[in-house]
């Protein structure tokens, strides 16, 4: 499955499914399946990545999205619909975290 078939086609619909109407315009909807689309094709090979790697893909030209781990914590409801989940581990005691997708067991 493509990343992109997670996502309806239309940004009402999707702003519909995840109870976001009235808080972002539908032109903000379509950049952001495109950002999530890219995040979960990030984190849909099993490995750690970093918070910084999530910013860098969620980003367009090299230049880092602010809002990259808010399109992972909206991608957490999508992907539960296909029994998997975003796995988040901290790396000792900093406040470093990184994250992968795995299926649920």
């Amino acid at each position: 499955m493509d990343a992109e078939d997670l996502f309806p086609e239309s940004a009402k619909e999707w702003l519909a499914a995840h109870g976001a109407g009235g808080l972002l315009s539908q032109h903000e909807v379509i950049s952001m399946k495109r950002a999530s689309a890219r995040v979960l094709a990030l984190i849909a090979d099993n490995e750690w990545h970093s918070a910084n790697a999530v910013r860098m893909v969620a980003g367009r030209n090299g230049v880092p999205a602010s809002e990259g781990l808010r399109r992972l914590r909206d991608l957490r409801k999508v992907v539960a619909t296909y029994g998997l989940e975003i796995e988040k581990d901290r790396i000792d005691d900093s406040r470093m975290y990184y994250y992968r997708l795995r299926k649920l067991s």
